[in-house]
């Protein structure tokens, strides 16, 4: 099985909604692992209502429905909000704090999965019962460690594992795909990104059905 890393840095479901077309017809996916809307919530500079991100996140399944692939939803974890914070002021997000951004961006992420019959992989809650974005697991408290790009490619692996006939995986996103905190800007891909131990795994595991 091929896992092809298409995240980008700073995407938010509107831009990754905007290149879908041209993905797709570039690698003709089986599954496309959607791990998006981390940009939509907490970066002030790309704020995105939920509707709105509900709105791109349809769009781009309706756009793999379209070409024949099958579409897995990632739920997107809490930051930590005090290195976050370091980052951003506070009153950029208006009384609206990022943890509450980040309850509506994944009600909705599980709306639009309930509505279109999806598999989803809830590493939200996968992560807060590991601690949350502590510095174990999060380079700067969004971004991942490569411990903890490894805790999200296991469970992508075991929603994967049940699924059958998928030749190739590409997992689109923004920087949380890419790898930043394990890969640095226009740098080639490395064993440490969440695609790439996706890919080691299905290699010395397999993918035998559960």
């Amino acid at each position: 099985m091929k896992v092809i890393n298409r995240g980008i840095p700073g995407q938010t479901t509107a831009e990754i909604d905007e290149r879908t077309e041209t993905e797709l017809n570039s690698y003709s996916p089986d599954v496309v692992v959607l791990f998006a809307g981390m940009n939509d919530a907490v970066n002030n500079r790309k704020f995105l209502s939920p509707a709105s991100s509900h709105a791109h996140l349809e769009s781009v399944i309706r756009k793999c429905r379209q070409h024949g692939s099958r579409v897995v939803l990632v739920t997107v974890h809490q930051p930590d909000t005090i290195r976050l914070m370091q980052r951003h002021k506070s009153e950029a997000y208006g009384g609206h704090p990022p943890e509450q951004r980040i309850r509506e961006l994944n009600a909705e992420i599980l709306s639009v999965a309930a509505q279109n019959h999806l598999p989803v992989v809830d590493f939200a809650s996968l992560l807060k019962e590991h601690g949350g974005a502590t510095t174990e697991w999060s380079t700067d408290g969004v971004h991942l460690t490569a411990k903890g790009y490894a805790l999200l490619a296991h469970a992508v692996f075991e929603q994967l594992r049940r699924m059958e006939d998928l030749q190739t995986v590409l997992c689109l996103g923004d920087s949380l795909t890419y790898g930043i905190g394990v890969r640095k800007l226009e740098a080639p891909e490395n064993s440490e990104t969440y695609p790439s131990k996706l890919s080691s795994l299905i290699a010395t595991t397999g993918r035998s059905r559960t």
